[in-house]
C-alpha cells in the first residue's frame, strides 16, 4: 500500500506531550451522487473554519508569510466582525477566516480549545518557520511508525491556537485537513453535529489517555474539510463556551437550516439576510451550536 493510500485508510490519533492529533488525509472526492440530507439540502460542505484573533494584521501577516496561504477577499460584517478569507491556491479544501470583532464586547482570543489541521508537503519546513517567528513550538515533526511513518508536528499561532501538521510528500501545496473545535459533552455535540447538521463519522471516538477524546466528522457529499470535536481529559479546566470561533456551512437552503437550529431551542444570532460576499449576492444566516460556536449558513447562487 502507498503512503498515500495509507493515509486515506487510517485516522491519526497521536500522543504527544499535553496533545493529541487525529486527521484524516486528502480531502475526500465527491461521491457521483450525493443523498440528500434533509433542510440542508443534496450536497451541503464545510467551507471555512474561521478564528477570531486578536491583531488581524498580524495573525494575516503570519498566515500568509510563514504558512503561505493568500488572500481569498476581505470582508466586513457590519457591527460585528471584520474578516480577511484566505485559502491556499489550487486547493479545493475549505478556506480558513481570520476575523476581529468590532462589536464593543470582550472576547477571548488566547489559547482557545480549537485547532487548525493541515497537511503539507514538509511539516519540518513549516515548523521550522514557526520557529523562526520565536512562536511556541509543541512536538518537534517526528515519523509515526504506527501510522506508515507519517510525520506530525505540532505548534502554536500568535494567539495560542494549535496547529498540527501532517506531512504529505506528493502533495504540491498545503491544504486545510480540518477544523477542531472543543466541547463541553461529545456525545451532545455529536448527537447536535449528526443529527441536525446530518454530518458523518470517519470511524468512532479516539481515545486519547490523559489528553483529550475526539471524533472526526464530514458532510456525506465528500466535498471540503473535516470538522473535529474533541474534549480534553487531562484534568486541566477549559472554557468551551461562546468561544470567537465559527463554522461556515454552505447550505441549499439558510433559512431551513437556521430554523432547524431554531427548534433545537439554542440562538438565533442573526436570521439569513441578503449579503454581499466578494461581489455576491448570498444569503446568509447565524446561530449557535449547544457550547455557543457561531455557525453560518451561507447559501450562494
Amino acid at each position: 500500500m502507498s503512503s498515500k493510500a495509507k493515509f486515506r485508510a487510517v485516522l491519526f490519533a497521536i500522543a504527544v506531550p499535553s496533545l493529541a492529533a487525529c486527521s484524516s488525509s486528502d480531502p475526500p472526492e465527491a461521491p457521483s451522487s450525493a443523498p440528500p440530507v434533509g433542510s440542508l439540502g443534496a450536497a451541503p460542505f464545510f467551507a471555512a473554519g474561521a478564528i477570531g484573533v486578536s491583531d488581524l494584521d498580524r495573525s494575516f501577516d503570519f498566515y500568509s508569510r510563514v504558512l503561505g496561504m493568500k488572500l481569498r477577499y476581505e470582508h466586513i460584517v457590519e457591527g460585528v466582525a471584520k474578516q480577511k478569507v484566505l485559502h491556499f491556491p489550487s486547493s479545493k479544501a475549505s478556506d480558513v477566516v481570520l476575523f476581529n470583532y468590532v462589536d464593543g464586547q470582550p472576547h477571548n482570543y488566547n489559547r482557545n480549545p480549537v485547532k487548525l489541521v493541515f497537511y503539507a508537503p514538509s511539516a519540518t519546513a513549516l515548523i521550522d518557520g514557526i520557529r523562526a517567528e520565536g512562536l511556541q513550538i509543541l512536538a518537534e515533526p517526528v515519523a509515526q511508525p504506527a501510522f506508515g511513518n507519517v510525520i506530525v508536528g505540532f505548534a502554536r499561532d500568535p494567539d495560542g491556537y494549535v496547529l498540527e501538521f501532517i506531512e504529505d510528500p506528493s502533495l504540491k501545496v498545503p491544504y486545510l485537513g480540518a477544523t477542531g473545535i472543543g466541547v463541553s459533552d461529545l456525545e451532545r455535540s455529536i448527537d447536535f453535529y449528526t443529527r441536525v447538521l446530518h454530518m458523518e463519522p470517519q470511524g468512532g471516538v479516539i481515545q486519547v489517555p490523559n489528553v483529550w477524546d475526539e471524533i472526526i466528522l464530514v458532510y456525506p457529499s465528500g466535498k471540503s474539510s473535516a470538522v473535529v470535536l474533541l474534549h480534553y481529559t487531562d484534568g486541566s479546566t477549559r472554557n468551551y463556551t461562546n468561544n470567537p470561533i465559527a463554522l461556515v456551512h454552505g447550505v441549499t437552503d439558510a433559512r431551513a437550516a437556521v430554523a432547524d437550529i431554531e427548534r433545537e431551542g439554542l440562538e438565533v444570532l442573526s436570521p439569513p439576510a441578503i449579503a454581499d460576499r466578494n461581489g455576491t449576492r448570498t444569503l446568509v444566516g447565524r446561530a449557535r451550536d449547544p457550547d455557543g460556536y457561531t455557525l453560518e449558513f451561507v447559501t450562494a447562487p
